[in-house]
């Protein structure tokens, strides 16, 4: 609506501008003064007891000093409008023609014939905002060549009047767009509102001009009217005639139209500009299911931070929005956006200098090493695995950072001496297996014993030590071996009903059964075995299981890794970046 009705007077206006110097800016805190109803007589303005009065104490210049420190001190003039009329009085209060007050300033500079005159004034003197200036050259080069006031008018007043009649729109537009003060956008607007018009359609309560129909649609009575005629006009969507009825044309902060684009995008009011959205239901789905995506990132990664993560957060941001986030309250905003990893980054980073995930850290590099530079943006978009890569990793960590671990808090934990390593370390660790000759493994420990037979025989873990490790729910071999007295377990499909954690158990143990099937005699009885061999895997059998229906296909090979020692060392690094990038 606005643009609408700038568009019909824009240029009568700028011929305006041209007088607007330090008077019209005296003039015009007074008149603010008694909108403001300053108290009347005001002492400051030599005991001006009405408005009339004071505006002829501050028509003369001699009264500059006075008239603009009271306006600055009640608000009524802006820090750009004060310096202005400081500036005119500097140069001795006379303008343009030796005009030395508003009303002759004005009446010089309404007169077209004086608007080179007027504009270099300004220019010179840098009494005029540079749009203003910008849009007052546009106009004198239009006149200069050889265009023509809308109607033949001559002043601001004149130009107004003329342009304020509807059936002049068209007349109007055409000056505006030839002397090019007006956007592609602004004339495309104010086009489909002559259309309208001419069409047979009415202006909202047959108001005239901008300051009318804008005081006019304003009215909470009038909003449904205005709507309908935006609408109708087609310079408004119904989408956005309901968002103007939802919030009564008015955004965030009081801004009206392009001015919530301008102030919205400054992130010190990015917070207050969604939660008015918020209020007012005007998010699409889209949007909402995007906050809610990230406040429940940003829950995870709060009830997962250590304490010393917690409360940086809460030093940054506060106790009272720490816990709206918690408690799902809340929303992120940007400044949780640039919190979070700080925190991370400076506690279990030991510090914005320090630790294993610092600027150029260890672990940084190391998955850059292995992943490549652009490791970051594949975290985020889900294209990293990384317990393909998890021994180039931990050799990476370990040929940077030394002998050590890194811990579930983020940090680089170097064992004791004679300490063993534990889990997500190089070592092997509590619970790792060695057999005969420092064998890891049945294939390595079968080729070590069949050429050291006497070695073997006999060798198997100590009593009261643990097994080799084998993931949660995985079946050993054996228990798939079946002879006269024992059938061998069996496999039964959870079913569709199944758990995440049931279906993986099922299909890790139903590759481990079609490892069996293909080699059966690498997993037999132990007792019927051969003298120099060594049986690494020999455990009972646990209860439970039954066997893969008849003709039963295992899915296809999958990469499972056990969550212990390199997966737990890849774990807590994943971690800590996820943590870093906000994931």
């Amino acid at each position: 609506m606005n643009i609408m009705h700038t568009s019909l007077s824009r240029f009568a206006l700028i011929l305006s501008a041209l007088a607007i110097s330090a008077t019209l800016v005296f003039s015009a805190t007074l008149v603010r003064a008694q909108e403001e109803n300053v108290t009347f007589p005001v002492a400051e303005l030599g005991g001006c007891e009405n408005k009339d009065a004071c505006h002829a104490y501050c028509d003369d210049l001699a009264h500059v000093n006075e008239c603009v420190a009271f306006a600055e001190t009640h608000g009524l003039m802006s820090g750009e409008e004060a310096r202005q009329a400081r500036e005119f009085a500097k140069l001795g209060g006379e303008g343009p023609g030796g005009c030395t007050s508003r009303d002759s300033c004005e009446a010089y500079c309404e007169n077209v014939a004086h608007i080179r005159e007027c504009l270099a004034f300004a220019e010179e003197h840098d009494v005029l905002p540079q749009d203003e200036i910008e849009d007052a050259r546009a106009v004198a080069r239009a006149l200069e060549a050889g265009a023509e006031l809308p109607g033949g008018c001559t002043s601001k007043a004149t130009c107004e009047a003329y342009c304020e009649d509807s059936s002049h729109m068209r007349q109007c537009l055409a000056f505006a767009k030839k002397a090019g003060f007006m956007s592609g956008e602004e004339l495309a607007e104010a086009e489909k509102v002559a259309a309208f018009l001419e069409s047979g359609g009415e202006m909202p309560g047959g108001c005239h001009g901008e300051r009318e129909c804008k005081t006019y649609c304003e009215s909470g009575e009038h909003m449904e009217e205005c709507a309908q005629f935006a609408i109708q006009a087609g310079f408004m969507s119904p989408e956005e005639a309901e968002m103007f009825r939802k919030t009564g044309g008015k955004g965030p902060g009081g801004c009206r139209a392009r001015e919530c684009e301008t102030y919205c995008e400054d992130g010190a009011h990015q917070e207050e500009c969604v939660a008015f959205a918020i209020e007012h239901d005007l998010m699409s789905e889209e949007d909402k299911q995007r906050m809610e995506e990230g406040m429940q990132k940003a829950r995870e990664a709060i009830e997962k931070a250590p304490p010393e993560v917690l409360s940086c957060i809460e030093a940054a941001i506060g106790s009272a929005k720490l816990e709206e986030i918690r408690t799902g309250r809340g929303f992120v905003g940007p400044r949780l956006g640039e919190v979070l990893p700080q925190c991370f980054r400076e506690v279990m980073g030991n510090g914005p200098q320090g630790g294993p995930f610092g600027p150029g850290s260890a672990a940084a590099e190391c998955m850059r090493q292995v992943f490549g530079d652009d490791f970051e943006e594949k975290m985020r978009n889900g294209n990293v695995d990384p317990g393909a890569r998890d021994k180039e990793i931990r050799e990476c960590m370990q040929a940077k950072m030394g002998e050590g671990f890194l811990n579930d808090k983020g940090g680089w934990e170097r064992p004791q001496q004679g300490e063993p390593m534990h889990d997500g370390s190089m070592g092997p660790g509590p619970g790792a297996f060695q057999g005969p000759g420092g064998c890891s493994g049945p294939e390595e420990c079968q080729r070590y014993c069949s050429e050291h037979p006497d070695e073997c025989r006999g060798f198997g873990p100590p009593r009261g030590e643990a097994n080799p490790y084998r993931p949660e729910g995985l079946m050993p071999m054996e228990a798939f071996r079946s002879d006269p007295n024992h059938p061998g377990m069996q496999l039964q499909d959870p079913g569709p009903d199944a758990t995440p954690e049931q279906r993986r158990i099922f299909e890790m143990n139903m590759q481990r059964y079609q490892e069996f099937q293909n080699n059966p005699g690498q997993f037999q009885d132990p007792s019927m075995m051969p003298p120099g061999t060594f049986d690494a895997q020999h455990m009972p059998p646990p209860d439970g299981f039954v066997p893969p229906p008849e003709g039963f296909s295992p899915p296809p090979e999958v990469h499972q890794e056990p969550v212990t020692m390199g997966n737990q060392f890849i774990a807590n690094v994943m971690s800590v970046f996820e943590s870093l990038l906000g994931l």
